[in-house]
């Protein structure tokens, strides 16, 4: 049996400054981004993400970004 690929999630929370973790908002846990170049531009941002993440590993795979909506208002 093929394996599945990890779903799909929609979180939001802060990149470090060097852009290579993620800290979730909901849980306050650290991520590894494996693909750090996903965020760039956006290091040390409150961002809403979709990734795939792979809880065995505690990383996340950026699939898209933006900025998180408490940073949009004035």
């Amino acid at each position: 049996m093929p394996l599945q690929p990890t779903p799909v999630s929609t979180t939001t929370g802060t990149t470090s400054d060097d852009g290579k973790i993620f800290v979730n908002d909901k849980d306050g846990k650290s991520w590894t981004i494996s693909n750090p170049d996903a965020v760039k531009g956006h290091e040390g941002h409150h961002v809403t993400l979709q990734a795939h993440v792979d809880a065995d590993s505690n990383e996340i795979k950026v699939l898209s970004l933006k900025m998180a909506k408490d940073n949009m208002q004035k």
